[in-house]
């Protein structure tokens, strides 16, 4: 026993803190936490508190899933690295893809009026349409077979689904990537159980009520599908073609998951609190590191699609 938790302790070691990307993702978290937690009113003693608890949250997180993990060699490596060889075209298309995705976030903040001027999506023929025959032909009366669905989800579960799974499916497939069945596997995602858990008692504790029950399904459906298949399932094995470093790519890869982030809640949410959304995005980085590192150590999307559901259903619903 001793000896196994000694083995996966110095992997947890390598991969997460001999990284300086994420021992400095970790430290500005804790940084802007405490000067967040300060600037709106919080004693030093209780912001000090409040954001190393919460990187410790994150940091045991990530070392269970180096305690719990199969073996590396079990885990079939085509399932987390893209196999084409075409580095330099892949690389364009991923930075090219993200900045389209990007764009779109911008152009949803803007058509959902959190943002002034002509949605910047507008110029591609027939985007537009689409937008509003997602909206009216389809989202308004799925949304009507059942009271608890509100038609911007339904909306949002579509038009996620299109960008960012299937024509993301279709591009990159042709580039190629092998998107096997097992990637929406359960089959050595034992390194997750324990996170689910925790966050499946945390929903839990909330109530089973019907509005709950539907919150963590479309949770899942949007954005946890469609975000751990773009952001995990493309960009993560895209990564692994330009770094060895398990640091280098986990890192990487959230850092993109963060800055596509950004419009939403700075434009939206937080209404242009610089500071708040920057306290908001190093909350995101850390959990992007969560999904990308699990990602890793199960070869499988599915797990981290549960606990993406279940983490944005126990803080946002």
């Amino acid at each position: 026993m001793w000896v196994y938790i000694k083995k996966r302790s110095r992997i947890f070691y390598n991969e997460i803190l001999c990284s300086a990307g994420i021992l400095i993702t970790l430290a500005f978290f804790i940084g802007i936490k405490v000067f967040s937690n300060i600037y709106q009113g919080a004693k030093i003693g209780t912001a000090i508190r409040s954001g190393v608890l919460g990187s410790l949250f994150f940091i045991i997180g990530y070392f269970s899933l180096a305690l719990f993990a199969v073996d590396e060699d079990k885990i079939p490596r085509r399932n987390v690295e893209a196999q084409t060889e075409k580095r330099s075209l892949l690389l364009w298309v991923v930075l090219a893809y993200t900045a389209f995705i990007f764009l779109k976030n911008i152009d949803f903040v803007q058509r959902a009026g959190g943002l002034d001027g002509t949605p910047v999506m507008s110029f591609i023929p027939g985007y537009t349409w689409l937008m509003q025959f997602i909206d009216n032909k389809i989202a308004i009366p799925i949304s009507n077979l059942w009271s608890v669905i509100k038609p911007a989800q339904v909306g949002q579960i579509i038009k996620g689904f299109l960008f960012c799974v299937l024509i993301p499916f279709l591009i990159f497939r042709k580039l190629g990537y092998t998107f096997k069945s097992r990637i929406f596997s359960m089959k050595h995602s034992r390194a997750a159980w324990p996170i689910i858990f925790i966050y499946l008692v945390m929903v839990l504790t909330n109530g089973l009520r019907v509005e709950a029950i539907w919150f963590v399904a479309y949770a899942f459906l949007h954005p946890a599908l469609q975000e751990e298949f773009f952001d995990r399932g493309i960009i993560v094995p895209a990564m692994a073609k330009f770094f060895k470093n398990t640091g280098n790519i986990i890192v990487v890869s959230s850092l993109i998951f963060t800055i596509l982030h950004f419009p939403d809640f700075f434009f939206r949410i937080y209404k242009g609190n610089m500071l708040a959304t920057v306290s908001e995005m190093s909350s995101i980085m850390l959990s992007g590191i969560l999904y990308a590192y699990g990602y890793r150590k199960t070869g499988s999307l599915m797990p981290m699609m549960i606990i993406h559901a279940l983490e944005d259903a126990t803080f946002l619903f």
